[in-house]
């Protein structure tokens, strides 16, 4: 897997809270557990990092004064942790497949990261090979996505906790939108 973490040139300096312009925001984090296994080659992995990339650019659209932070698990073969940064520091995201898949191992870790405030995003084609069933509790809001024809919808509406946070592929790109526009503070957690 060849992941790469760079300032962005024109990032401006980190601050703990970040505000939409005229809204009263909460800092929500994120944090994206991404099936990098051996059964994401081909199509899905590159279905993955389009759908990542598009989350990412997402955020750009939002004219947020701060960036939000997001922390990737990937999943293929041993769970690697790529921690909190500043979604605008991120580039060069390039996921490739290999391995099994330890959803277990993955969603431990998360568990560790994630609070009240962390949407947390499940992409994944559903096919664990270590019985990765349980959602965990994971403390914050829980998003699943699917990959691929034969992802297991049962698995990812478990994960979710509610079939309308499973979310599709082809909305990858406005989900950065909805997540800030549906748990704000004033709304509070829809």
């Amino acid at each position: 897997m060849a992941v790469s973490w760079v300032r962005h040139p024109d990032a401006k300096p980190v601050r703990r809270n970040f505000r939409r312009k005229g809204d009263n925001l909460e800092k929500l984090s994120f944090l994206f557990v991404l099936d990098t296994s051996g059964s994401m080659y081909g199509d899905k992995i590159m279905a993955l990092n389009t759908a990542v990339s598009a989350m990412l650019a997402g955020f750009n659209d939002l004219a947020l004064q701060e960036p939000p932070e997001v922390a990737i698990i990937t999943f293929g073969g041993s769970p690697a942790l790529h921690p909190f940064t500043p979604y605008d520091k991120i580039s060069a995201l390039m996921f490739e497949a290999g391995g099994d898949t330890r959803l277990t191992e993955a969603l431990a870790i998360a568990k560790e990261l994630a609070t009240a405030k962390t949407i947390t995003l499940l992409v994944t084609d559903g096919l664990p090979n270590d019985g990765g069933y349980a959602r965990f509790g994971l403390p914050g809001i829980v998003f699943a996505m699917g990959i691929g024809f034969d992802a297991d919808v049962e698995l990812l509406e478990r994960f979710a906790g509610d079939p309308g946070r499973v979310v599709s592929l082809a909305d990858a790109g406005l989900l950065p939108g909805y997540w800030f526009a549906n748990f704000d503070k004033g709304k509070g957690h829809k």
